[in-house]
């Protein structure tokens, strides 16, 4: 797959492949380069798909709809988080089955707190509390 490309599909042995950006911009372009795809239950591959807009879903169900019969749903693999928050959010979970990609840590945006960041006040006043107060607080694990 070529790297200029804004996004390139391959036969996989199970299906299809997607690498790079699927939107309304690289849909035509990838609708003179889809590969045929010979299998009874193929997959969209995912897993290197930078991003996805509403118009590269509606590609992705065109395209599917052509693969699998109706009774059927398009087997998406390694569908990254926003592409999830996607399918959700336009309620697609009737059309496609979702398997999401392995989340790494990274990817997840979180604050994690820290016992030692958290400074206890007195409800009441705002102020510090004092440290005969703060020994009386009762510590959960």
């Amino acid at each position: 797959m070529s790297k200029n490309k804004k996004c390139a599909v391959r036969s996989i042995a199970n299906g299809l492949a997607f690498e790079g950006v699927i939107d309304h911009q690289s849909i035509p372009g990838l609708l003179k380069r889809m590969p045929e795809v010979s299998v009874d239950e193929p997959e969209l591959d995912l897993s290197a798909v930078r991003r996805i807009d509403s118009a590269g879903l509606a590609f992705l169900i065109y395209w599917g709809e052509r693969l699998v019969p109706p009774s059927q749903k398009i087997l998406l693999t390694g569908v990254s988080v926003q592409a999830c928050q996607l399918i959700d959010t336009m309620r697609l979970d009737s059309v496609f089955d979702v398997q999401a990609a392995n989340i790494q840590a990274t990817d997840v945006q979180a604050t994690d707190v820290q016992a030692t960041d958290v400074q206890a006040t007195d409800v009441q006043t705002a102020a510090p509390l004092s440290q005969d107060t703060e020994s009386s607080i009762e510590r959960t694990p």
